[in-house]
């Protein structure tokens, strides 16, 4: 790594171990490279469910005199956070693939250190009669948190400063004292370009954690690339060829089949043979949304069959007799939707009764031609043949502009680690192009 530090085997749980000599020093803008790399290569170097690593700060030659105060403090506060703890109290996640998974913890401070050195963990819940720490990516405001008597106990992380003075989603806060909050306009407007790839003629993409899954239309796989170097990992192949498509919290593909009806790759099935969708999207309250070609319609399905549930009748939106339904992402029971005209709103709650659409955004004569969503439940939207507007805006689910970027995108998302914004975005000239903060 440099004369400064290296990496040298594990300890008896299989961290690795890095020393890091705290003699003499180097200048602030080096030292934080430096301890920011040295939690990147740890991570790298991560087996199993190993989450963590270790640093011996080497004191031969030290000196008052001599000492890297800088490093050594950057690193002691490497990951600063504030986490609120709610006794009794249960959480529910408002995003299908924001679940990270649940861990082996026997008390609550193991569950925080837990999502404290989790990447992306903000918000996690205890819960002693499993002896386990369930772990979310989105910040906690994004899903419910619940009262229960079973001594459940959620750990809602604030990365921003106590004062108030910068709040997700309008900021991001990052868990790591060498990087204050910003806009996300300043974001937008200090992007880096990191990779890009020519000739990707994608329907879009989604982003996991380390992940960017890409569809190529006409193609029979999908592509993997990695956040760690954005260089194609693996391919998953799916069948024969396809369209837009959504991921399960398990990182299992639906996919509108070629305009065949929709593939449930876990059940390894096709729903509704024949009919033509533009996209599918999932609910974490197990439900599979369709969006029909056929102008107004949305099937809703069971994930966990495929079973047919019920239709919801675009026709029936407010100040509008017909909507067409492009794109969507679902929260909780709400369903936010590219519609003609509009980023639109409405309920897949229990069926029966009317389902009042209500716009949120107006694109005037321009068609959104996608929806996309992050942990701060910020959405994503442009409108990828209109020349006239070359936006791209990042909303708050309310419509209200947070940022904008100045191109039309095919497709584009953001996410957030605790150390990094990512920004992915494919043009309709199929460039696919990797970018960060």
């Amino acid at each position: 790594m440099s004369d400064k530090a290296y990496f040298k085997g594990y300890d008896k749980m299989g961290r690795p171990i890095n020393y890091i000599y705290v003699k003499d020093q180097f200048s602030i803008e080096v030292t934080e490279k430096l301890g920011i790399l040295s939690v990147e290569t740890s991570r790298k170097l991560l087996k199993g469910s190993i989450e963590t690593g270790i640093v011996i700060l080497d004191m031969n030659g030290f000196g008052i005199n001599n000492m890297d105060y800088q490093l050594s403090s950057s690193l002691i506060s490497m990951r600063l956070a504030r986490a609120r703890i709610y006794q009794q109290s249960i959480y529910s996640h408002s995003f299908h693939r924001h679940f990270l998974g649940a861990f082996p913890s026997t008390s609550m401070k193991a569950c925080l250190w837990l999502c404290q050195n989790n990447d992306y963990c903000r918000t996690a819940n205890y819960r002693p009669s499993e002896q386990q720490c369930y772990m979310y990516e989105e910040n906690s405001y994004v899903g419910t948190i619940s009262a229960t008597t079973d001594g459940s106990i959620v750990l809602a992380f604030n990365l921003c400063p106590s004062d108030g003075s910068s709040q997700e989603p309008a900021s991001i806060c990052f868990g790591t004292s060498s990087r204050q909050p910003v806009s996300m306009q300043t974001v937008m407007n200090s992007l880096q370009l990191i990779k890009q790839y020519s000739d990707i003629n994608t329907v879009g993409f989604v982003l996991s954690p380390g992940e960017v899954w890409v569809s190529p239309i006409g193609a029979s796989s999908m592509t993997v690339y990695s956040f760690d170097d954005y260089l194609l990992i693996r391919n998953v192949a799916v069948g024969e060829s396809f369209g837009y498509f959504d991921l399960d919290s398990q990182m299992r593909p639906i996919v509108a089949y070629g305009g065949q009806g929709l593939y449930l790759s876990w059940l390894n099935t096709i729903v509704d043979n024949g009919q033509g969708f533009w996209t599918p999207c999932i609910s974490v309250t197990g439900y599979i949304v369709g969006l029909l070609e056929n102008m107004n319609l949305i099937n809703i399905y069971n994930q966990s069959n495929g079973a047919f549930a019920y239709t919801i009748n675009g026709s029936t939106n407010t100040g509008a007799s017909s909507y067409r339904k492009y794109a969507c992402t679902v929260h909780g029971q709400t369903l936010y939707l590219a519609s003609q005209n509009a980023i639109q709103q409405v309920s897949i709650g229990p069926p029966g009764g009317t389902k009042i659409f209500t716009s949120i955004f107006n694109y005037t004569t321009n068609n959104p031609g996608f929806i996309t969503t992050d942990a701060s439940k910020r959405l994503y939207s442009s409108c990828s043949d209109c020349s006239s507007l070359n936006k791209t805006f990042i909303l708050t689910t309310n419509g209200t502009v947070l940022a904008q970027w100045p191109q039309n995108l095919a497709f584009a998302q953001g996410k957030a680690s605790k150390y990094k914004y990512y920004f992915v975005t494919s043009t309709v000239s199929n460039i696919l192009s990797f970018y960060e903060y």
